[in-house]
């Protein structure tokens, strides 16, 4: 690490933006040894998979329609092949994806890591969630929100309000590959998530947005779930 503090500024610069271009077009995930014998690192990694799998523009910043300004970058051909075939492949520009990721970065990864979020393996929570009672499950559920949500809300979204903690659930779905849909009439939000993950992956998850509703004082939020399906329904002014 201390070898960077000399390495030339524009070099750096481009070496950085080829690595986030390469890590999104190529979705990989950081797989990390844990041992799960201490319930707070269990709490830890249940809650890394509702912020941490997904990568979001979450700022104020990210509301507001900014200025944009032209700047040229050097992309290894390998790299910029791959963005190319990904921006085909979504059916936009170069231009579009490149400042997806631009923001993806800006906006997700450093606050994430100061919330203390990480990655994970999804096949191995879904594997741990699997030997866990409802009880236990509750339990979890029940000292994330007293102990964690706010300040991980605060910290991921610069804010705290229903709409911020939406946008951000709507982008970790969007990252992580989830199918979900989100209509809207009469200001009435419904969002119908296909999780896939199994019966005890959607009773967390209900009980996660149930509690979240509540905790946020959001009034007459409906959350119901299925084996792999959740569906959320809620008002917003």
């Amino acid at each position: 690490m201390r070898d960077l503090l000399y390495i030339n500024e524009e070099l750096f610069a481009n070496k950085l933006i080829n690595l986030i271009i390469l890590l999104h077009c190529n979705n990989l995930h950081k797989l990390l040894k844990l041992r799960y014998s201490q319930p707070y690192i269990l709490r830890t990694m249940f809650y890394s998979i509702i912020w941490r799998l997904m990568i979001s523009p979450i700022s104020k910043d990210a509301k507001r329609k900014s200025e944009s300004e032209s700047i040229t970058f050097r992309v290894e051909r390998n790299v910029l092949d791959k963005l190319r075939a990904e921006a085909e492949r979504k059916m936009e520009s170069v231009n579009i994806l490149g400042n997806q990721i631009f923001k993806e970065y800006v906006y997700w990864h450093p606050p994430a890591a100061e919330a203390g979020m990480m990655y994970t393996s999804k096949k191995n929570l879904v594997r741990i969630m699997d030997n866990l009672t409802e009880e236990q499950i509750n339990q979890i559920v029940d000292e994330h929100l007293k102990d964690e949500f706010i300040g991980e809300v605060e910290m991921i979204t610069g804010e705290y309000d229903i709409i911020s903690y939406l946008r951000a659930v709507e982008n970790w779905m969007s990252a992580s590959g989830i199918h979900y849909r989100h209509d809207v009439k009469d200001r009435i939000h419904t969002y119908v998530i296909l999780l896939e993950m199994g019966k005890k992956w959607s009773y967390f998850f209900e009980k996660s947005f149930k509690g979240a509703f509540k905790t946020m004082n959001t009034k007459d939020a409906e959350v119901n779930a299925t084996d792999d399906t959740v569906v959320l329904k809620l008002s917003i002014d």
